[in-house]
């Protein structure tokens, strides 16, 4: 049996052949089609994704600055208006306010600090409101630089501007008030003391001048801004230099630099210093002149000081006797004799110091003990002594009387005091009085109280050892031709020298 089915396959295959060779073309086009299909629908994609992106930026520039923003030279390209606050307020730290009187400077203190409260974050915000005025979605892309130069400052508050000096000026260090140089007259002498400077300030009138130069400040970048506000230190009006203190100062130096020598005699010599002659004057100072006073009762205790130390009386002194065979004496001054006159000593220190001139002053004694020629108290003076029971007068450096005497009784102890003395009176025909005598006399010089010369008309002999046991009440009996001698050839003044 015929099997027609192969038959048929076989031609089925030989009908297909040709479809088969017809269908490329076909397959190209579509690969084509698809491919710009593809393309197509990139590119939608890619314009949808672009303009999502746009959308996504301009949604974000709602509450953005643009690219290519500068608020007072500050940019602040894409930030917020919280962000560009920040950036601000840093860049007004970092701008310095330097206050000057033209030799230094008076206070430094930031920008920052004389911007109100907010006015930085209000002014940012008005920045960003202008930028954003036209409502425009897309107006971050036009790509142009935004600059916007705020009202910074305005013209600030002068009383709080002032109350921002004081602080910052004196702050935890308080006012210091000026003070002018001046002369101290201390206790061991006189200090030029330079003025204080402190630190007062005319605070208004920096403010003022403050205010105006930083209105409408509006550049935020870094510096030092230099404001000049011309006398605006309070300043002392006396100043070291001055010429009307420093001639003061002049005057006491001449004053105390005087040269004021006391000569005591006898080699002692004394110049006063410049702390001796401040201690004893009076100092008074007024605006154009130092005048100098010397003060008599201070000037008087340091002569008697002096005196004390160096002067001839009060001490131990050297006497030669009328005998150049017997050997040198030492005698007590006695207080009737040989005093220095401390009154005029005093005095003349005072006038020496007055006159401004370099001086010498010699004291003056009750008798005059410098060495002349042979003998240190003069050439005319009574020499008596105790041991020897002698007197001797001289006269002019003439030996004119010498004669035994009796003094006083040592076994009783009415002794005649020893030193150096001087006749203070003279009396004739007289009586002489006392506890237990009443005796008359003829001559009676007195030279150390109630002690004195007489003459003796109950006495026989003179000399001797008659004053150990029997000696006079004090007195230096003498014999009735030898005193009168002495008495017609003395004066009151005479020394008298005791031993």
């Amino acid at each position: 049996m015929y099997d027609d089915t192969a038959a048929v396959k076989e031609k089925t295959a030989e009908t297909d052949l040709p479809s088969s060779r017809s269908s490329g073309p076909r397959k190209v086009k579509r690969k084509k089609k698809a491919v710009l299909l593809w393309t197509l629908w990139v590119i939608l994609v890619l314009v949808i994704l672009a303009g999502l992106g746009v959308g996504i930026l301009s949604v974000r520039y709602q509450d953005h600055f643009f690219p290519k923003t500068y608020i007072d030279k500050i940019e602040v390209s894409n930030m917020t208006v919280p962000e560009a606050t920040a950036v601000l307020e840093s860049a007004g730290d970092a701008v310095n306010i330097r206050l000057s009187d033209g030799e230094e400077d008076l206070a430094t203190l930031p920008l920052s600090s004389l911007i109100g409260e907010n006015v930085i974050f209000a002014m940012v915000g008005d920045a960003f409101s202008q930028q954003h005025a036209d409502g425009f979605f897309f107006s971050w892309m036009e790509g142009a630089t935004w600059l916007h130069t705020g009202d910074l400052l305005g013209y600030p508050d002068k009383a709080a501007l002032s109350a921002l000096l004081e602080d910052t000026m004196y702050g935890e260090t308080g006012r210091i008030q000026p003070e002018d140089a001046y002369i101290d007259l201390g206790e061991g002498g006189y200090t030029l003391v330079p003025e204080v400077r402190g630190n007062i300030v005319n605070i208004d009138l920096c403010a003022e001048v403050l205010a105006a130069a930083v209105a409408g400040e509006s550049d935020l970048t870094a510096r030092d801004i230099l404001v000049e506000v011309s006398g605006a230190r309070v300043l002392p009006e006396v100043l070291s230099d001055d010429e009307e203190l420093l001639a003061r100062g002049r005057q006491l130096d001449n004053y105390l630099s005087a040269s004021v020598t006391l000569d005591f005699q006898d080699g002692n010599t004394y110049t006063l210093t410049p702390e001796d002659i401040y201690s004893i004057t009076d100092i008074r100072l007024d605006d154009e002149d130092a005048e100098c006073v010397p003060d008599p009762e201070r000037v008087r205790e340091l002569t008697d000081k002096l005196a004390d130390d160096l002067g001839l009386d009060g001490v131990y002194a050297k006497f030669r006797n009328v005998v150049p065979t017997r050997e040198l004496i030492y005698y007590r001054v006695g207080d009737k004799g040989w005093r220095l006159d401390r009154d005029r000593l005093a005095a003349d220190v005072a006038d020496a110091l007055a006159s401004g001139t370099d001086s010498t002053v010699v004291p003056h004694y009750d008798y005059t003990w410098y060495w002349q020629d042979y003998y240190n108290i003069g050439n005319t003076f009574v020499e008596v002594s105790i041991d020897n029971q002698y007197l001797w007068y001289y006269v002019d450096g003439e030996l004119l009387v010498e004669t035994p005497v009796v003094t006083g009784n040592l076994a009783t102890g009415d002794l005649t005091r020893r030193g150096c003395f001087k006749i203070y009176g003279m009396v004739t025909d007289t009586t002489l009085t006392g506890p237990t005598w009443n005796d008359h006399v003829d001559y009676w010089m007195p030279f150390d109280g109630g002690i004195g010369f007489h003459d003796s008309s109950w006495r026989d002999e003179y000399g001797g050892d008659i004053y150990i046991t029997d000696g006079s009440h004090g007195c230096v009996n003498t014999p009735l031709d030898a005193v009168a001698t002495i008495y017609e050839n003395i004066s009151k003044g005479v020394p008298v020298v005791v031993y």
